[in-house]
């Protein structure tokens, strides 16, 4: 609201103390929120003008509202780094909130913002480009702008039009800053061409400053003001052009932006594709110059296919920046930010620098084939050797083109198939090798099972790589440990201590109770609980990675003292973490035999090492100075490349025998993994960094955001399967963990080392690639991606980049997203935390701006899609977290490149889409490969699914359906979706009998069936499934209370789970071949197992 003039002319001594204690106790009501929360509230200048002292008369004058407010707030919040007066001026009315002097505190701090309106605030000292200023303030002014036309319309209601135009120029002039012939200025026109825009954003700041916080009565002479400040935009558009036209007449220069590798060349190709494919008159103007680029982009990645990345690295530099340059401008383009006229003076320049890298590597092609002839003929003896001697000086210029020849001429051997070498890698990291530790082994294992009766702690410390969680581990599994404790429970406590997420992980490993139900307690419920659970039970819990006192002292006093000999097991970096009376274990360094006996097996596993390698082998050894991380890395290294002294002695000599004396130089040999990555693994390591410290990451969508980031191509596979490759390869190198294994074997959550994690952090802010925001935002974000972590949700400002691509991490105030980052590639809003801050939820139909979307999650409230999400047509990943059902409108039916769409609690289709159903039963969303939650409750819902027919995993629940030909009911038939591969699907009706049979795909692998009524007939035919791997029967209900097994029934069945059922014998003859787990749980009838099924099983049971 705005304040509007006329208050009361004069009050009483009285009055005016009674008015500042009412003031004084607005901001003790808003202190949590803070100052800056205080300035935004429209009550405040209303009270400071009753006060209608001399001084405060000038608030007559001053329209004040809470949008200026925060945009002015966030600016000089995000200027923090760059300015020492917007600190000052912060700080300096933060000393005074409970003091009488606050008034007049606002009143100075309101005048003085007059100069944050006078241009950028430039540091010359600063990273930061004066293009990256500029942008930011310009971004400053559309804030405000955008504000008022939000909050304010009457203010504009006579200039509307005109206040549209200005942001359109703003827009444009801040695309125009990101653009890469106007990130180098120590080119002369490119200075002159700043400093006059300078001049525009001064002037127009001083106009928006005149405009916005000036009486609402005196604001017509400002009003004239604008069409001249217009004028002055348009003339700025003639400089652009000017000034693209001469410096694109300069030899060319690269900017480095990014190390993300080329699938942006990929990535970009596409992006052409689409653009020339669309139905509209988008590009009609600029049809030839898009169609030009893709062929010459073409072009030039074939010749890119020749060589190693490595081996080309300046072409591999300008290539990849011509291509964030190209799709920097059409991305804008498509966002609405750019005219075409723009396109048209760009694209000829692009397409120029293409031709130019293409030139080069076709001279290098040349000079690669004839070298590769001369080394040739010179091997079979058709040359002399002085013809060679002759002849080298014409290429020994490119020692590259030497090296990729040779390398070529001498592989000889036949190359392995891919899937088989992943094969025989993951084999290799079954092999459980453990080296060292064995009189602390004994040590602990002695105070597990035959130390005192009473309840005692044992601490592992040592610095991080040194094997603390790896021999907690193997203390944990111990088979004697196995057999002398009742209950066990493994938590990771991490830097990020949560106190209620930790007694909550215990309480579900340690109880029967309802996981839902465990969720909805409170802290010292659960710690109650826990207590409760534990009482006269000998109990192992370890807390892995403890990094403050206070947390025993917080979990301790619920973990009852029995005198049965229950343990607690504590690894840490700091020794004082554990309580004083605990049994600590310093874990030393291995020796540098130990070293060399863990690098021999992990790089040969059972083969011996060649004698030619031991001396150089034993030298690594030594250098890794007894760290297990360190070994394990570098046997990484050296398991994945030829068996070599020339090689191996190229890895010793990146080793210094004083890398490890501080942190810093620990960092040296896990960057040598790093650097050893192959060119398409590096961004998919450094995304590690994204994810919390010592979380399990799920693979699912793990491998989903690296497909939507672009840097999985499909290449004749799916995505999926080549994310698994590249996840496999990056196990077996040993830079990543498996931390849970589904039940057909392959991973499902990963984790990461804290030091690896640190590693891909540094590297990847080094490199541009992503951003972990700790306390604040820069005022430039040079990161294409941006990742906010649950403590830093209360930041109380917005990012600027103009290259931002993914946002990663919930927030507080997401309104601006829509606007602002219309680039995103990536948005995931969820929460996977079990204490959930207080965050926006998303607004769908604002999502609509972000046309280049691919990934899309988070959390709404609305009970349904909007049809605007119809506007995301590259959209590939949609998951929604909702508290209740939501409904799929027919616009999603539209998004063609949709592979994965997850809805909880569930989703229901719509009418329109049941019409489509009917109408176009031919319609097909060919891409669709996972849904999850849905309710199939009509039979028009199951035509529906008939046009996903490349579905593979399939989540629903159904009832009875009406079958419209013969008017009875019947089960789901699902035997339409040939590639369906894995099925969980619930009943959800009461008990009942159908005459027909559940029907499922014949390729099914996994299949959960959830309180279905069977007959036996119906569970022979799922035994007749011949691909059947995963089975697990929960609440189902049989005909008879005895379930008998015929011959060639699931032969290829792995995994069962039984839940929930009635029986009372299962009688079994020799089936079940490759059964290798059995879980049961809450079967209490059941009483015994076949002796026949021949297994070693591990049997949860719950009642």
């Amino acid at each position: 609201m705005i304040e509007r003039r006329g208050i009361v002319s004069s009050v009483s001594y009285v009055s005016f103390y009674s008015t500042l204690s009412t003031i004084l106790a607005l901001i003790q009501t808003r202190k949590v929120l803070g100052t800056m929360d205080l300035l935004e509230n429209p009550r405040l200048p209303h009270m400071l003008r009753r006060l209608n002292t001399k001084d405060f008369k000038k608030f007559d004058t001053f329209i004040w509202n809470g949008s200026h407010m925060s945009a002015v707030i966030r600016y000089l919040r995000r200027s923090f780094s760059m300015d020492g007066s917007s600190v000052d001026l912060l700080e300096d009315l933060e000393a005074s909130r409970n003091t009488s002097r606050f008034p007049s505190k606002v009143l100075s701090f309101t005048w003085k913002l007059r100069g944050f309106f006078s241009g950028p605030i430039v540091d010359s000292s600063s990273n930061y480009r004066t293009n990256e200023l500029l942008a930011s303030f310009l971004d400053f002014l559309l804030d405000i702008v955008e504000e008022v036309v939000k909050s304010h319309a009457n203010l504009i209601h006579t200039v509307e039009d005109q206040i549209e135009i200005l942001q359109k120029e703003l827009k444009f002039l801040i695309f125009v800053l990101g653009d890469a012939l106007f990130r180098c200025p120590e080119i002369e026109e490119t200075k002159n061409f700043f400093k006059d825009l300078g001049d525009l954003a001064k002037e127009a700041g001083s106009f928006l400053h005149l405009y916005f916080f000036t009486d609402e009565g005196k604001q017509s002479p400002i009003k004239l003001q604008l069409p001249k400040l217009l004028r002055q935009f348009k003339s700025m558009e003639m400089k652009v052009r000017r000034h693209c036209l001469m410096v694109s007449k300069r030899p060319s220069f690269v900017v480095s932006t990014t190390g993300d590798s080329l699938f942006i060349v990929n990535s970009l190709l596409n992006d052409l594709k689409d653009l020339l494919n669309r139905d509209d008159d988008l590009i009609a103007d600029v049809w030839e110059e898009v169609e030009a680029l893709q062929e010459e982009l073409m072009v030039l990645r074939s010749f890119l296919e020749v060589f190693k990345d490595q081996q080309l690295a300046a072409f591999v530099l300008s290539t990849k920046e011509v291509a964030y340059e190209a799709e920097y401008i059409i991305k804008s383009f498509v966002a609405g930010d750019v005219p075409v006229w723009y396109l048209a003076l760009r694209f000829p320049h692009v397409i120029q620098k293409i031709k130019l890298i293409g030139i080069g590597l076709e001279k290098i092609r040349k000079n690669y084939n004839d070298v590769k002839y001369l080394i040739s003929s010179f091997i079979v003896g058709d040359i002399p050797v002085w013809y060679l001697k002759l002849k080298a000086p014409d290429f020994l210029e490119n020692v590259t083109v030497i090296g990729t020849a040779l390398e070529e001429i001498k592989s000889k051997e036949p190359q392995k198939d891919p899937n088989e070498e992943v094969a025989a890698q993951a084999k290799k990291t079954t092999i459980d090798i453990f080296v060292g530790f064995e009189d602390e082994q004994r040590i602990i294992v002695e105070q597990l099972t035959d130390g005192s009766k009473q309840r005692q702690v044992i601490s592992i410390f040592g610095m991080p790589g040194l094997g603390k969680t790896t021999l907690a581990k193997k203390l944990y599994n111990n088979q004697a440990g196995y057999h002398w404790f009742d209950r066990f429970a493994w938590v990771v406590v991490s830097e990020t201590y949560q106190r209620r997420s930790l007694l909550a992980n215990i309480l579900e490993s340690v109880s029967d109770l309802d996981r839902y139900k465990i969720l909805s307690m409170d802290a010292e419920s659960l710690g109650v609980q826990l207590h409760r659970s534990l009482k006269k039970q000998r109990y192992l819990i370890v807390m892995d990675d403890v990094w403050e006192p206070f947390v025993w002292d917080d979990i301790g006093r619920f973990l009852p003292d029995d005198g049965n000999g229950s343990r607690i097991l504590i690894t840490s970096r700091i020794k004082e973490v554990a309580p004083p009376d605990s049994i600590p274990l310093d874990l030393p360094f291995l020796s540098e035999d130990q070293c060399w006996d863990l690098l021999k097996q992990k790089v040969f596993q059972n083969r011996d090492c060649p004698q030619g390698l031991v001396g150089i082998g034993k030298q690594i050894a030594a250098h890794c100075q007894g760290l297990p991380l360190a070994v394990v890395l570098i046997a990484a290294v050296l398991a994945n490349m030829e068996e070599k002294k020339s090689l191996w002695n190229e890895v010793a000599r990146s080793l210094s025998s004083q890398i490890f004396e501080d942190s810093n130089k620990c960092m040296n040999i896990l960057e040598l993994s790093y650097k050893h990555l192959p060119v398409h693994l590096k961004p998919c390591f450094l995304y590690f960094g994204a994810f919390p410290e010592d979380s399990e990451i799920s693979v699912r969508k793990l491998i989903s955001l690296w497909a939507a980031e672009g840097f999985i191509q499909e290449d004749g596979k799916s995505l999926r399967n080549v994310g698994e490759e590249y996840l496999m390869d990056l196990i077996n190198r040993s830079l990543v963990i498996v931390a849970k294994r589904r039940s057909e074997g392959s991973v499902k959550a990963c984790t990461i080392h804290d030091l690896l994690r640190e590693l891909c952090l540094r590297k990847a802010k080094e490199e541009n690639f992503l951003n972990l925001i700790k306390d604040q935002f820069p005022v430039y974000e040079k990161h294409h991606r941006l990742c906010i972590p649950l403590e830093s949700i209360n930041i109380k400002s917005r990012p600027f980049g103009l290259h931002i691509r993914s946002w990663l991490g919930c927030w507080s105030d997401i309104s601006f997203i829509y606007s602002r980052l219309k680039l995103l590639r990536v948005l995931d809003l969820s929460i996977e935390a079990k204490e959930s801050p207080p965050t926006d939820d998303l607004d769908l139909t604002e999502t609509k701006q972000l046309v280049h979307l691919r990934y899309l999650a988070a959390r709404v409230t609305a009970d349904h899609i909007p049809p605007s999400i119809g506007c995301l047509q590259n959209l590939e990943f949609l998951l929604l977290d909702a508290p209740r059902s939501i409904e799929i409108p027919e616009a999603l039916l539209d998004l063609m490149k949709l592979r994965h769409l997850q809805v909880r609690d569930h989703a229901t289709f719509s009418e329109s889409c049941h019409r489509r159903a009917v109408v176009k039963k031919d319609f097909q969303m060919n891409r669709l490969e996972i849904v999850s939650d849905l309710w199939i409750i009509d039979e028009n819902d199951e035509q529906i699914l008939r046009c996903f027919p490349c579905l593979r995993r399939l989540k629903c629940a159904t009832r009875p359906l009406l079958d419209s030909s013969d008017k009875n009911h019947r089960y789901l038939v699902l035997d339409y979706l040939p590639l369906l591969e894995s099925l969980n699907i619930t009943y959800l009706g009461s008990e009942f009998k159908f005459s027909d049979m559940i029907y499922v795909p014949t390729a099914i692998k996994k299949l959960t069936l959830q309180k279905f009524k069977l007959s036996w007939k119906e569970m022979s035919m799922i035994g007749g499934l011949l691909k059947l791997e995963v089975l697990k029967l929960m609440y189902i209900v049989f005909d008879g209370k005895e379930w008998k097994t015929n011959r060639d029934e699931f032969g290829e069945l792995k995994f069962l789970k039984l839940s929930g059922l009635k029986l009372h014998r299962w009688n079994t003859s020799y089936h079940f071949p490759k059964l290798q787990h059995l879980v049961v749980q809450r079967c209490r009838k059941l009483k015994k197992f076949p002796s026949s099924l021949g297994i070693s099983r591990r049997c949860k049971s719950s009642t």
